[in-house]
């Protein structure tokens, strides 16, 4: 389950190709998050925002700054990646991945397929076996924003011993089996060969995730936006 977690919550942390698509992508974003990182008293904070039927989810998330400033240093112009402005967006649905990076005069556009970046491992076909993902909700309460809020482990029928642990807000209906259900479906068969039949998770805002005994993430402010994004990745060449 660590696997799966680090993954999706470190989705952007690789890249194969830049792509080009003439055809446009509107996402529209109805909830966004402030979420703290790492355990209590973390300073580290990151943006998310959701779209209710939970198909996509932008983030400002800049590691991609820091590993393109490393990765350009010998060169000389690292510093055109450092202070400028990273947007994010996953498409649940199609799982595909969007990076646009901005700062001043320079500009870069990524578009990148989950099944091309999560790796095919070689697995044992006797042990390939149909699996769920499913929600239990569990014996105890979390306190998010001033809030008392129960507590589901999330985890599939193949791993008994699940330590992922979430805390949702139902008064923010995001399709969280939208959202995680095809990226849950495709990770399995990459890694282990399993099929996965079904996706149980109650809707609601993630607030709270937590691996094992570690907090991942804790919302810190919540907001309803109406915030709207056209995504057209065009190269068109006349000759």
């Amino acid at each position: 389950m660590k696997k799966l977690l680090i993954l999706f919550v470190c989705f952007t942390c690789s890249f194969h190709a830049l792509a080009q698509d003439t055809s446009k992508l509107k996402v529209k974003l109805d909830y966004i998050v402030d979420y703290a990182l790492g355990s209590e008293g973390k300073k580290d904070t990151i943006q998310v925002a959701y779209s209710k039927n939970g198909r996509y989810v932008w983030s400002n998330f800049d590691v991609f700054q820091s590993v393109f400033s490393k990765s350009f240093s010998p060169f000389g112009p690292e510093k055109m990646f450092m202070g400028g402005k990273t947007n994010i967006i996953f498409d649940a649905k199609t799982l595909q991945l969007y990076f646009h990076f901005n700062n001043e005069n320079n500009a870069m556009f990524m578009k990148v397929d989950f099944n091309d970046i999560i790796p095919q491992r070689y697995f044992n076909t006797e042990k390939q076996k149909e699996i769920e993902f499913i929600s239990e909700k569990l014996d105890e309460e979390i306190t998010v924003l001033g809030k008392s809020y129960a507590v589901y482990n999330i985890y599939p029928t193949s791993e008994s011993n699940n330590d992922l642990s979430a805390v949702l807000d139902k008064k923010y209906p995001v399709d969280n089996t939208m959202l995680f259900g095809n990226f849950f479906t495709l990770l399995m068969k990459k890694m282990d060969g399993d099929t996965v039949s079904s996706v149980d998770i109650p809707k609601g805002l993630i607030l709270y995730l937590r691996n094992n005994t570690d907090q991942i993430l804790e919302a810190i402010a919540v907001k309803k936006i109406n915030r709207r994004i056209t995504i057209n990745n065009t190269l068109e060449i006349k000759e």
